[in-house]
C-alpha cells in the first residue's frame, strides 16, 4: 500500500507544480509524465480527489491481472502461438493488448519462446501424472 501512496502523492504534486509554475508542459517535463497525462489525472482528481488515483490504481491492477490469465490460458491451450497471435486471440475476445504487452506478460512468466511454454507445459503434464 506504501507504493500506492507515493504514486498518488507524485501524481498530486504533479498537479499542484503544474498549477504553481502555470505551465504544464514543463510541469510534465520536470516530473516525467506526459502533458496529456496532466488532463486525466486532473480530470480524476477534480471529480474524486485523492481517492479516485487510488480507485483508478486499484482498477488498473486487476485489468492487468485479468489480461494476465487470458494470457496465460491460450499459452496453456495453444504454446506455439506467437506473441502477435495471442493479441490477435485476444481482440476476437474483445481484449485489446498489444503483441509487446503481450511479450511482456510472457517474458515476466519465462514464457517467451516456444521451447519455454513447450518444456512448461511438458513439466506441467509430468507433475499432474
Amino acid at each position: 500500500m506504501n507504493s500506492i501512496n507515493e504514486e498518488i502523492n507524485k501524481k498530486v504534486k504533479f498537479l499542484e507544480l503544474a498549477k504553481e509554475i502555470g505551465n504544464i508542459t514543463k510541469a510534465a517535463r520536470l516530473m516525467g509524465y506526459h502533458v496529456s497525462t496532466y488532463y486525466n489525472l486532473k480530470k480524476i482528481y477534480d471529480k474524486k480527489g485523492k481517492e479516485g488515483f487510488i480507485q483508478h490504481l486499484l482498477e488498473g491492477k486487476k485489468v492487468i491481472e485479468e489480461i494476465e490469465n487470458e494470457v496465460l490460458k491460450i499459452v496453456e491451450i495453444f504454446p506455439k502461438f506467437s506473441a502477435e497471435r495471442i493479441s490477435r486471440e485476444l481482440k476476437i475476445k474483445n481484449i485489446k493488448v498489444s503483441t509487446g504487452s503481450v511479450h511482456t506478460i510472457l517474458k515476466k512468466y519465462n514464457l517467451n519462446t516456444c521451447k519455454l511454454r513447450l518444456e512448461k507445459l511438458k513439466n506441467d503434464s509430468k507433475t499432474e501424472s
